[in-house]
């Protein structure tokens, strides 16, 4: 098998690092990898029915105990979070052994903040499934679950021991996933030049000359893009991992997302369609305040609207519903709403 490995490196003395093994059907592999990367003799894998129906026999983790969460973000929350550590009580996990997370965004965040703090921290490892959670979510230690205050507001950074990405369950996915992951990939072309990677990938005219193969999943492709993504957020990772500084040119359109999904409870957007409403409604944004030129917004808005990532739905938020909601953003400061902007082919805050 043909398989990438993207190191993970965090900025501390000790130079910590992690794998991240990119690759089809490494999933077979995942005893082997797990047992490399961590001293664990007993795993919980947390899951949900639609993941294990599709993928959990080709997940090769000899005498694992599952654990199956419902699907969606309004369920990660404190109840299915208090759920999952019962069971971490009940299995006596000691704090060698290890959760494992295996599925999309919602899951790596909830196993991944249950691992942060049941006996103060055991080892987790990343075994993403959706495009989104491979490109972004599954990579950088951000773990958390929602309140009724808004998404993510409850959590910690807390690294894996290795991401495991499987991009043959991209194929798997419907086509509303795959395009929500889409959102999260073309970000990272919005961003590139402020990631401060030593090698230039040109990745918007990427996207944009691969368009058709990447809509037809064409497997290398799609391979060639989560390797691309995880070199780009590891290198912001290792620069600020608490996210102090750079870390929030990750944000790019998530201040009015996280402020659409939560005035939604959850249920209308997908994440990926909310960031692509947020791109959009910053994109309009920078355009009316000059930060922009013409062409850099015809290209940005057009390369959105090629990859049919904008949702259908109507909006009809209100400017004070949506101030109101995106105050509860982690990038407030002093009340002040600060949004990640574009300044043609770079970010500034403002």
């Amino acid at each position: 098998m043909n398989n990438l490995a993207v190191n993970v490196k965090i900025n501390k003395k000790d130079e910590y690092f992690y794998p991240i093994v990119i690759g089809e059907n490494v999933l077979f592999d995942a005893q082997k990898l797990i047992c490399e990367h961590t001293k664990a003799k007993k795993w919980l894998v947390i899951s949900n029915e639609k993941i294990y129906n599709l993928h959990g026999k080709k997940l090769n983790i000899e005498n694992a105990k599952w654990f199956l969460i419902p699907d969606g973000e309004e369920y990660k929350n404190f109840e299915i979070y208090n759920s999952i550590l019962n069971k971490c009580f009940e299995l006596k996990l000691e704090r060698k052994d290890a959760l494992v997370a295996f599925g999309g965004g919602v899951i790596g965040d909830i196993t991944g903040f249950v691992a942060a703090t049941y006996l103060r921290g055991i080892d987790f490892v990343q075994i993403p499934t959706t495009l989104l959670a491979q490109v972004d979510s599954s990579v950088g230690g951000k773990v958390a679950v929602n309140n009724q205050f808004g998404k993510n507001l409850v959590g910690a950074f807390y690294q894996p021991k290795l991401v495991i990405s499987d991009t043959s369950t991209l194929l798997t996915l419907d086509e509303r996933q795959f395009k929500t992951g889409l959102s999260e990939v073309i970000k990272y072309g919005f961003i590139e030049k402020n990631c401060g990677h030593e090698e230039n990938f040109d990745f918007l005219n990427f996207l944009k000359t691969n368009r058709e193969q990447i809509l037809n999943r064409n497997i290398e492709i799609l391979k060639k893009i989560v390797e691309i993504c995880c070199k780009l957020k590891a290198s912001v990772v290792f620069q600020d991992e608490k996210e102090k500084g750079l870390r929030q040119i990750l944000n790019f359109g998530h201040t009015y997302a996280h402020a659409a999904e939560r005035l939604t409870d959850y249920k209308t957007f997908t994440h990926g369609e909310a960031v692509a409403l947020g791109m959009e409604y910053i994109f309009n944004k920078a355009i009316n305040e000059n930060l922009i030129s013409k062409e850099y917004y015809d290209f940005s808005m057009n390369l959105i609207k090629d990859f049919g990532i904008l949702p259908q739905q109507n909006i009809n938020f209100s400017k004070e519903e949506l101030e109101n909601a995106m105050k509860f953003d982690k990038k407030v400061e002093n009340s002040n709403i600060k949004f990640i902007m574009p300044s043609d082919f770079a970010l500034c805050t403002n």
